[in-house]
C-alpha cells in the first residue's frame, strides 16, 4: 500500500481521536475541527521547492482529496505553528512505515504517541505527533494540485 496509505490512515485515524481537552468540555467528547482552526488563508502553508513537493509524488492524492479539509485546515495550522517541519520530505521521514497494514499501523503508532506523551497541541486540540504530521502532508496534497 505504500506511505499515500499509511499517510491516509494517519490522517483518518487523527480525526477519530482528536480531543479538545479544556476544563469545560467533558473528555471523549470532541469539538468539530472546523470550529476550533482558523481559516485557511489566516495559516497558509509555508511556501516550499518544487524539489521539496516531488515527495509527495508518490502519495495517493485521490485517496487523499476525499478526506475532510478540517485535516487540511488542522495541518495548515501545524505547519505554522512548526516552521522547522515545512518540508514535505521531512514529514514523510518522521512518519512511521505504516508496514504491510497502514490501518493497524496507524492505530498502533498514535496510541503509543499518546501513551508516550509524544502530542502536539493544534488550535486547542491535542494530537499525536504523527497525526498533525499527516495532517501537514494532507495540506500539502490539497493545497497543490488536488481540490479536497
Amino acid at each position: 500500500m505504500g506511505i499515500g496509505a499509511g499517510v491516509v490512515a494517519l490522517a483518518i485515524g487523527g480525526g477519530a481521536t482528536w480531543l479538545q481537552l479544556r476544563p469545560d468540555r467533558p473528555a471523549g467528547r470532541p469539538e468539530p475541527a472546523a470550529t476550533t482552526v482558523s481559516d485557511p488563508a489566516v495559516h497558509a502553508i509555508p511556501p516550499v521547492s518544487p524539489d521539496q513537493m516531488a515527495a509527495l509524488d508518490s502519495l495517493d492524492k485521490q485517496a487523499i482529496s476525499k478526506l475532510d479539509p478540517a485535516i487540511s485546515r488542522v495541518g495548515r495550522r501545524y505547519l505554522s505553528e512548526h516552521p522547522d517541519e515545512a518540508d514535505p520530505q521531512v514529514l514523510i521521514d518522521l512518519l512511521p512505515d505504516p508496514a504491510s497494514d497502514p490501518i493497524q499501523a496507524a492505530a498502533s503508532t498514535v496510541a503509543a504517541e499518546f501513551l508516550a506523551g509524544d502530542t502536539v497541541s493544534v488550535a486547542g486540540w491535542v494530537l499525536s505527533a504523527s497525526e498533525a504530521r499527516a495532517a501537514a502532508i494532507v495540506a500539502y496534497v490539497c493545497d497543490g494540485d488536488v481540490a479536497c
